[in-house]
């Protein structure tokens, strides 16, 4: 798709006769088209970054090294490129695992020349890009926790796969004069870390997770809608925390998707794509207004029809499994909605929604 930015130009009334032969004789590279742009004509892009949660208690943080952003002009002009590193020494850090549930961080806002663009790619400093995890797990956020988590040394994760094509963005859009558009980057965890040794294995060494970037992009005002609810237990029944629950989110009417567990390899064959979560978004305790409720707020997302399950039970996303989900929704949004649709909610009574296929 290409996203266009249209503003009003305002040109002269007054025409001179002579720059019809003075416009060839002179100026006809920049009468010209090539890729849409004129000198001194600019507008702005914006970029920003989320997560998607990673299911996988042991990470605490998983800190990417940002260095530049790669825009690429679409009548071969040479790339723009544009240091994101905020005038630190090597690079900017962002820690991914503080971007879930629709939070955001700006990376950049720049000026480029108005024209056509055919891509973006995320350039990071590999040697700094790292993962943190939990030797022990402290007090869930829920009760007033007097022992905090107890973490490992940083590692340094396997990016050998960082390279141009995993980074790149291939999304083509257009920036007019005084122009703006703005876009969200989903980097992915859940899809992008993979654990290449035996989980037994701890404390884990440097290049103990591979990080395979999966990306997905998102026009920033048109996905804009988020869904959000509460999520509530009167069962009494022992071995389920609500902590333990994920609202999953599919692409569709309740009619038309069967919910699947993640499985990023070694999937069934014949399964819709849009069966596997678009998103997935954590049941946390409502720690603000601290009313002893449990919430969830899935990422942004485009309007239209979403099918939500609740998921309790563990989703290993290296493999296709059997779970039980507990009711689902059918849930349409409608256009753009800073406060969010809902309130979609559930419990741990619901009828049981079904069981994924394997």
């Amino acid at each position: 798709y290409q996203y266009k930015v249209h503003v009003m130009n305002r040109k002269s009334p007054v025409l001179i006769n002579f720059i019809v032969t003075t416009c060839v004789a002179l100026l006809l590279t920049a009468c010209g088209g090539g890729g849409g742009s004129s000198s001194g004509d600019s507008g702005t892009l914006s970029l920003s970054l989320t997560d998607a949660p990673v299911l996988n208690e042991d990470i605490a943080e998983v800190i990417v090294c940002f260095t530049d952003v790669i825009i690429h002009p679409s009548d071969g002009s040479p790339d723009i490129v544009e240091d994101v590193t905020n005038g630190t020494d090597t690079c900017r850090e962002i820690n991914l695992k503080e971007l879930t549930n629709g939070k955001t961080v700006l990376l950049g806002e720049f000026d480029i020349p108005a024209g056509d663009y055919s891509w973006i790619r995320l350039d990071i400093d590999p040697d700094n890009t790292v993962i943190v995890e939990r030797e022990v797990v402290g007090e869930p956020d829920e009760v007033d926790a007097s022992e905090p988590d107890v973490l490992y040394p940083a590692r340094r994760l396997d990016c050998s796969s960082c390279d141009q094509s995993h980074l790149k963005l291939n999304r083509s859009f257009t920036i007019e004069n005084t122009g703006f558009i703005g876009f969200t980057i989903d980097f992915d965890l859940q899809k992008s870390l993979t654990l290449q040794l035996p989980q037994s294995i701890k404390p884990r060494p440097d290049d103990a997770y591979k990080l395979r970037p999966t990306l997905r992009i998102l026009d920033t005002e048109l996905a804009s809608t988020f869904i959000w609810g509460s999520v509530t237990d009167i069962t009494s029944l022992g071995g389920t925390t609500l902590t333990d629950c994920r609202v999953y989110t599919y692409t569709g009417e309740l009619a038309t998707v069967i919910p699947d567990d993640i499985c990023n390899s070694g999937c069934t064959e014949g399964t819709a794509p849009g069966d596997r979560p678009l998103d997935i978004a954590l049941v946390e305790a409502d720690v603000i207004n601290n009313d002893g409720t449990f919430d969830y707020r899935t990422g942004s997302l485009y309007p239209g029809a979403y099918t939500l399950a609740l998921f309790c039970e563990t989703d290993d996303p290296e493999a296709d499994e059997a779970l039980n989900y507990i009711g689902d929704r059918d849930v349409t949004t409608g256009g753009a909605s800073p406060s969010g649709f809902g309130p979609v909610d559930f419990d741990l009574a619901d009828t049981p929604g079904g069981t994924t296929p394997q």
